[in-house]
Protein backbone atom coordinates (compact mmCIF):
# COMPACT_ATOMS: atom_id res chain seq x y z
CA UNK A 1 0.00 0.00 0.00
CA UNK A 2 2.89 2.34 0.80
CA UNK A 3 4.42 1.68 -2.60
CA UNK A 4 1.17 2.62 -4.31
CA UNK A 5 0.91 5.88 -2.37
CA UNK A 6 4.55 6.77 -3.06
CA UNK A 7 4.11 5.98 -6.75
CA UNK A 8 0.92 8.04 -6.89
CA UNK A 9 2.64 10.95 -5.13
CA UNK A 10 5.54 10.85 -7.57
CA UNK A 11 3.15 10.77 -10.51
CA UNK A 12 1.30 13.82 -9.19
CA UNK A 13 4.58 15.70 -8.68
CA UNK A 14 5.74 14.84 -12.20
CA UNK A 15 2.40 15.91 -13.69
CA UNK A 16 2.47 19.13 -11.69
CA UNK A 17 5.93 19.90 -13.02
CA UNK A 18 4.73 19.33 -16.57
CA UNK A 19 1.51 21.34 -16.22
CA UNK A 20 2.40 24.28 -13.97
CA UNK A 21 4.94 26.12 -16.15
CA UNK A 22 2.08 26.94 -18.54
CA UNK A 23 0.16 28.65 -15.72
CA UNK A 24 2.98 30.84 -14.47
CA UNK A 25 1.79 33.90 -16.40
CA UNK A 26 5.34 35.24 -16.61
CA UNK A 27 6.90 36.33 -19.86
CA UNK A 28 10.34 35.20 -20.91
CA UNK A 29 12.38 37.16 -23.40
CA UNK A 30 15.41 35.98 -25.33
CA UNK A 31 17.48 39.11 -24.74
CA UNK A 32 17.11 42.41 -22.95
CA UNK A 33 19.35 44.29 -25.39
CA UNK A 34 16.38 45.13 -27.65
CA UNK A 35 15.10 47.38 -24.85
CA UNK A 36 18.16 49.61 -25.24
CA UNK A 37 17.78 50.13 -29.00
CA UNK A 38 17.43 53.89 -29.59
CA UNK A 39 16.36 53.37 -33.23
CA UNK A 40 13.23 51.53 -32.08
CA UNK A 41 12.42 54.23 -29.53
CA UNK A 42 12.49 56.88 -32.28
CA UNK A 43 9.45 55.62 -34.23
CA UNK A 44 5.88 54.93 -33.17
CA UNK A 45 6.05 51.39 -34.59
CA UNK A 46 9.29 50.79 -32.73
CA UNK A 47 7.78 52.02 -29.45
CA UNK A 48 4.79 49.72 -30.02
CA UNK A 49 7.18 46.83 -30.59
CA UNK A 50 9.11 47.69 -27.42
CA UNK A 51 5.87 47.95 -25.46
CA UNK A 52 4.71 44.55 -26.78
CA UNK A 53 8.09 43.11 -25.80
CA UNK A 54 7.69 44.45 -22.27
CA UNK A 55 10.50 46.98 -22.52
CA UNK A 56 10.59 50.34 -20.84
CA UNK A 57 8.37 52.07 -18.37
CA UNK A 58 5.37 53.24 -20.35
CA UNK A 59 3.38 53.97 -17.22
CA UNK A 60 0.52 51.51 -17.68
CA UNK A 61 2.21 48.14 -17.96
CA UNK A 62 3.12 47.68 -14.31
CA UNK A 63 1.62 44.54 -12.82
CA UNK A 64 -1.26 45.07 -10.44
CA UNK A 65 -2.65 42.81 -7.75
CA UNK A 66 -5.47 41.49 -9.94
CA UNK A 67 -3.43 39.53 -12.54
CA UNK A 68 -1.09 38.28 -9.83
CA UNK A 69 -4.07 37.05 -7.79
CA UNK A 70 -5.63 35.43 -10.87
CA UNK A 71 -2.38 33.58 -11.59
CA UNK A 72 -2.15 32.37 -7.99
CA UNK A 73 -5.79 31.20 -8.09
CA UNK A 74 -5.19 29.35 -11.36
CA UNK A 75 -2.11 27.58 -9.94
CA UNK A 76 -4.00 26.57 -6.77
CA UNK A 77 -6.95 25.29 -8.82
CA UNK A 78 -4.55 23.33 -11.01
CA UNK A 79 -3.17 21.63 -7.91
CA UNK A 80 -6.70 20.87 -6.70
CA UNK A 81 -7.53 19.32 -10.08
CA UNK A 82 -4.37 17.22 -10.06
CA UNK A 83 -5.07 16.02 -6.53
CA UNK A 84 -8.65 15.14 -7.49
CA UNK A 85 -7.44 13.11 -10.46
CA UNK A 86 -4.92 11.40 -8.18
CA UNK A 87 -7.71 10.50 -5.73
CA UNK A 88 -9.77 9.06 -8.59
CA UNK A 89 -6.81 6.96 -9.73
CA UNK A 90 -6.16 5.84 -6.16
CA UNK A 91 -9.83 4.84 -5.79
CA UNK A 92 -9.61 2.87 -9.02
CA UNK A 93 -6.53 1.03 -7.78
CA UNK A 94 -8.31 0.28 -4.50
CA UNK A 95 -11.34 -1.01 -6.41
CA UNK A 96 -9.25 -3.27 -8.64
CA UNK A 97 -7.26 -4.67 -5.71
CA UNK A 98 -10.26 -5.12 -3.37
CA UNK A 99 -10.59 -8.85 -4.20
CA UNK A 100 -14.30 -8.86 -3.41
CA UNK A 101 -14.02 -7.41 0.12
CA UNK A 102 -17.12 -5.23 0.55
CA UNK A 103 -15.42 -2.80 2.95
CA UNK A 104 -12.61 -2.16 0.46
CA UNK A 105 -15.10 -1.79 -2.39
CA UNK A 106 -17.08 0.75 -0.36
CA UNK A 107 -13.89 2.69 0.47
CA UNK A 108 -12.84 2.65 -3.19
CA UNK A 109 -16.25 3.87 -4.39
CA UNK A 110 -16.15 6.69 -1.84
CA UNK A 111 -12.66 7.66 -3.00
CA UNK A 112 -13.79 7.80 -6.62
CA UNK A 113 -16.94 9.75 -5.68
CA UNK A 114 -15.03 12.33 -3.64
CA UNK A 115 -12.40 12.64 -6.38
CA UNK A 116 -15.06 13.31 -9.01
CA UNK A 117 -16.76 15.86 -6.74
CA UNK A 118 -13.41 17.58 -6.18
CA UNK A 119 -12.71 17.63 -9.90
CA UNK A 120 -16.13 19.13 -10.64
CA UNK A 121 -15.58 21.79 -7.97
CA UNK A 122 -12.16 22.65 -9.44
CA UNK A 123 -13.60 22.92 -12.96
CA UNK A 124 -16.46 25.12 -11.73
CA UNK A 125 -13.97 27.32 -9.86
CA UNK A 126 -11.93 27.70 -13.05
CA UNK A 127 -15.12 28.71 -14.88
CA UNK A 128 -16.04 31.27 -12.22
CA UNK A 129 -12.53 32.79 -12.25
CA UNK A 130 -12.56 32.95 -16.06
CA UNK A 131 -15.99 34.62 -16.01
CA UNK A 132 -14.86 37.19 -13.48
CA UNK A 133 -11.67 37.80 -15.43
CA UNK A 134 -13.39 38.35 -18.78
CA UNK A 135 -16.74 39.85 -17.85
CA UNK A 136 -16.35 41.74 -14.63
CA UNK A 137 -12.73 42.88 -14.91
CA UNK A 138 -12.86 43.29 -18.72
CA UNK A 139 -9.66 41.29 -19.17
CA UNK A 140 -8.96 38.72 -21.84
Amino acid sequence: MKKILVSLGLAVIILAGAVLPGFSGGEVYAADSICDDDNLKATADGRALLKAAGCGDFGTDKPTAVPIALNIINVVLSFVGLIAVGVIIYGGILYVTSTGDSAKIHKAKNCILYGVVGLVVAIMAFAIVAFINTSVLKKS
